[in-house]
């Protein structure tokens, strides 16, 4: 006995390959209208966000900056993360992170203008096509909020920091700055680090971000924790 047709009819192979290939190119597509490496965006806030913790921990802990245990111990512990400010270096400009540690030689000695920084680690550099936003990018709403440090967001430090401790002073490299006190806690009420992606001029060392790009980014809080944020509009009241 046979049985009556139901009028379904079940997929073929073929047309179910087909399905999986159109589906395959609409998804490249997506992924191409983003400049750079789709992940790359919360690959960068991560890296950038754990560079600011171990600032914070080192600062916590209050380990001498100077490792050297013949040279004079440093007091009045601080601690922070540099951004570098250096068109010129076209493949670290406004993506190369590195903490750094400093301290006085005197007890007496408070201003930033007498520390000593030194290099904690080797820093680290943000993903290809991933650039920090500075204070006074143009056309970007989501900048990065940063209190002045001595009259100025920048600070100049010598980029060699690795066999002594470097004062800041003229003719040397221009880096954007966040400090930690000894308790691990901001010098600033806020502080907004966003990123955001953007392609760099090679002969300018201009970075264009465009008229509405990716951001994300983290709120730095005044005691010291951090939060995740992709709000533009936050980071552009922090930085009013």
């Amino acid at each position: 006995m046979f049985r009556k047709a139901t009028g379904k009819r079940a997929f073929t192979l073929v047309e179910i390959l087909t399905v999986i290939a159109i589906i395959g190119i609409v998804a490249m597509v997506i992924v191409g209208l983003r400049p750079g490496n789709p992940r790359g965006l919360e690959d960068a806030r991560r890296i950038a966000s754990a560079e600011f913790r171990v600032a914070q921990s080192k600062a916590v802990l209050g380990a001498n900056p100077d490792r050297d245990p013949t040279t004079t111990q440093r007091y009045n512990i601080r601690t922070g993360v540099l951004v570098l400010d250096d068109p010129d270096d076209v493949e670290r400009h406004l993506r190369f992170i590195q903490p750094i540690v400093g301290g006085t030689d005197s007890q007496e000695k408070t201003a930033l203008s007498d520390y000593y920084w030194y290099a904690s680690g080797e820093g680290v550099t943000l993903p290809q096509g991933v650039f920090f936003v500075p204070p006074d990018a143009s056309g970007v709403r989501a900048r990065s909020a940063v209190e002045p440090i001595e009259g100025s967001a920048r600070v100049r430090i010598d980029p060699d920091l690795r066999a002594k401790g470097q004062k800041f002073g003229e003719g040397k490299k221009e880096w954007y700055a966040y400090l930690f006190d000894s308790n691990g806690q901001t010098y600033m009420t806020k502080a907004v680090v966003m990123l955001a992606e953007g392609q760099i001029d090679p002969a300018s060392g201009d970075v264009d971000f465009g008229e509405d790009p990716f951001v994300s980014g983290f709120v730095v809080h005044r005691s010291g924790s951090l939060s995740f944020t992709r709000d533009d509009e936050e980071a552009a009241a922090a930085a009013e």
